[in-house]
């Protein structure tokens, strides 16, 4: 099979995988991309180090989804989102240890020359006449890809920006730190609209409970579980978490998360 992002043939009108089976080839690129970046970044500065890699795993989440978006290839998207992730790694490996506002610039430069040999490289054709109707089950799962994706890095890069303080070497263990979480969000056995809602439900935990620095994998996973077995009312989340920081240090994980759901019961 040809890999090539200009050859119309490879392009597909339908997902060959559900969301769940993407996400599991998206995780397999980020474990490269960590796997790589310990040894291939030639930064010794950790914060900066933090920054490109932190910067590397948003360029390689876009691309992927990007290619996803418009092939529906799963294999064609995989293949071409690894050579992204060297793509990415080579150019940043050029450099030194600069300083920041010139990793900045440099990382921006890096995330350009992977988009033109990557996304760019989206036939032109296709690109124009692409349209997914509004409500169709190929848009759902192209959302519960992108919230997947959104779940992960929202909390990986948090995880990155507090634990790597002694080593690059670090970026292995942080990765290995969320592996149950990341787990967790694909054993939901509902399909399509159902785990959509939840989707929703944990990205607004996620995006609630992370400015109040409240990120541990073992709570972050006891929800992501419960959520498997109850509904919870998606309206309800912020409220519900903001009015119980407080107790949040008295109470263990489970007891917390039990108390945040109680909050959110549907129609209580």
């Amino acid at each position: 099979m040809s890999f090539n992002l200009e050859v119309v043939d490879n392009y597909r009108s339908e997902y060959e995988s559900n969301e769940k089976e993407m996400f599991g080839k998206y995780m397999q690129i980020i474990a490269e991309f960590c796997g790589q970046a310990q040894s291939s970044i030639n930064v010794k500065n950790l914060e900066y180090f933090k920054y490109v890699v932190i910067r590397g795993l948003e360029t390689i989440t876009h691309v992927y989804r990007m290619l996803l978006l418009y092939t529906r290839n799963v294999e064609l998207s995989f293949y071409n989102c690894k050579k992204a992730v060297y793509y990415y790694l080579e150019f940043i490996g050029q450099i030194g240890d600069e300083g920041h506002e010139f990793l900045k610039l440099t990382s921006t430069d890096a995330a350009l020359f992977v988009y033109k040999k990557t996304v760019f490289s989206i036939n032109h054709n296709h690109r124009k006449e692409y349209d997914e109707k509004d409500n169709s089950d190929q848009l759902i799962t192209t959302d519960n890809l992108f919230m997947l994706t959104d779940i992960f890095l929202t909390c990986f890069r948090y995880i990155i920006e507090n634990n790597i303080n002694d080593s690059k070497s670090q970026l292995g263990s942080c990765l290995k730190s969320i592996v149950d979480y990341s787990t967790t969000l694909v054993e939901y056995p509902e399909q399509s609209k159902e785990y959509n809602y939840k989707l929703k439900c944990l990205l607004k935990i996620s995006d609630t409970l992370i400015p109040l620095a409240f990120v541990k994998q073992e709570l972050f996973t006891i929800i992501a579980r419960k959520l498997g077995r109850q509904d919870i009312d998606l309206n309800k989340i912020s409220k519900a978490i903001i009015s119980c920081k407080e107790e949040y240090s008295d109470l263990t994980d489970r007891k917390y998360t039990n108390k945040i759901f109680d909050m959110c019961k549907l129609n209580a």
